[in-house]
């Protein structure tokens, strides 16, 4: 178990979902699935800096779902839910 930063809770990183894309995470936050934890990292492709928001990946399943549903209108290549 790790504890997460952000809110002092307690979670299992296999039921963690790390999210890269900033819109997929204001998604799913907008619909009421808080992050667990968001912090600093590198994009591996580019070396740029990111944010890392990370989710309960059981939580975040249906909006997944709606989200894939929502990606022609949104056209972004980096949205992931391993």
């Amino acid at each position: 178990m790790l504890k997460s930063t952000l809110t002092g809770e307690y979670y299992d990183e296999k039921d963690a979902i790390r999210i890269i894309n900033p819109k997929q995470a204001s998604f799913y936050w907008h619909n009421g699935i808080k992050p667990i934890s968001i912090y600093p990292s590198h994009d591996v492709k580019t070396g740029e800096p990111i944010l890392v928001f990370l989710f309960y990946k059981s939580k975040t399943k249906d909006l997944y779902d709606k989200w894939l549903e929502m990606k022609p209108k949104n056209n972004d290549k980096d949205d992931n839910n391993d």
